[in-house]
């Protein structure tokens, strides 16, 4: 029913401590990683006013905010989106076409992969990445362009993909995720049913 990104990051936690207690906690740390790289890239990107802006709006978002210490997806997921904006900052604003090295091309592709295995309403996601890489590359010629291209998506078909081939042989769906059928009025009264 659901991705895995979120469990993988459970599962560790609940190994080493063996106490779902310690889960709040930990969650309510990487609720602080998330501003604070929030922050940071801000800083880098746009200055330390802006970066510290850009770190109070996450810290007082209320999402963030009310489940940094509860078990939802929020708090890794901004971890992730904002390891997403340091790598395509990287990407698309601090070198030149020519300068971007492949493994920034396929780092981007993995952390848009994990975005979307931890909260699968990211499955767009990698697609619109797709296309502010083709436009940012296009000068380069059809070759490079089509190597970069390939780099990110490369990692994208392999985790998402996989995970779809996954659930396609196990319950039959190539959906991402099955959970909507369960959270839409449908699909409650077909789970009832069983």
């Amino acid at each position: 029913m659901r991705t895995p990104g979120y469990p993988a990051f459970l599962v560790p936690i609940l190994w080493l401590t063996d106490s779902e207690w310690a889960i709040s906690p930990i969650q309510a740390v990487v609720s602080l990683l998330a501003v604070a790289a929030t922050a940071l890239v801000g800083w880098r990107l746009f200055g330390r006013t802006a970066g510290l802006l850009a770190g109070a709006v996450v810290a007082v978002d209320p999402l963030q905010f009310l489940s940094g210490g509860t078990i939802m997806t929020e708090s890794l997921e901004t971890v992730v989106l904002t390891a997403i904006v340091a790598v395509g900052a990287m990407v698309f604003a601090l070198r030149r076409p020519t300068q971007v090295p492949a493994a920034a091309m396929v780092a981007l592709g993995v952390l848009a992969g994990v975005a979307t295995m931890v909260r699968p309403t990211f499955w767009l996601y990698p697609i619109v990445l797709l296309a502010l890489l083709a436009v940012r590359f296009r000068s380069l010629g059809w070759r490079p362009l089509a190597f970069r291209l390939l780099a990110f998506a490369l990692p994208v078909v392999v985790v998402v993909g996989g995970w779809q081939l996954r659930n396609h042989s196990t319950v039959g769906s190539w959906d991402v995720a099955g959970i909507a059928d369960i959270t839409t009025p449908s699909g409650a009264s077909d789970v009832r049913r069983s």
